[in-house]
């Protein structure tokens, strides 16, 4: 079966890493590069992403940045410190929020038009993967 359009749903940047090794050129995700629980893809296609970026903490000793509202973490979305601690500023915030706001919506053009692969790297239970697939559809 062919596909013109491939895209990642996380659950962490494998998928993303494998889709640009072998399908180069193609449009990014806004799941391509964080971590995400099946549960919280189901929040964000619910609200069609409306609250990436509006509510960040650091968590893990301050060197992640954790999304409150979806439960998700944004691993690549912020600058560090020597440290490695996550660096927010109102600017950094908004940016993040902007571009997966127009990753999630370029996401979702594709979709409506043409025909797609979604791929998780997962190891959740079959009724987790059920209510994604319900959601997609």
């Amino acid at each position: 079966m062919s596909y013109e359009a491939i895209f990642s749903l996380g659950s962490d940047c494998t998928p993303a890493n494998q889709i640009r090794r072998y399908f180069k050129g193609r449009p990014s995700s806004c799941f391509d590069w964080l971590v995400t629980p099946v549960a919280s893809i189901e929040r964000i296609l619910a609200d069609d992403g409306s609250h990436f970026g509006l509510r960040v903490s650091a968590c893990f000793n301050g060197t992640t940045a954790l999304c409150e509202n979806y439960g998700i973490i944004y691993h690549h979305e912020f600058e560090r410190k020597k440290s490695n601690a996550v660096i927010f500023t109102p600017e950094s915030l908004q940016s993040c929020r902007d571009k997966l706001i127009y990753k999630y919506n370029k996401v979702l053009d594709i979709a409506r038009t043409r025909k797609t692969l979604f791929v998780r790297y997962t190891a959740q239970s079959d009724a987790e993967i059920q209510l994604l697939i319900q959601w997609l559809e």
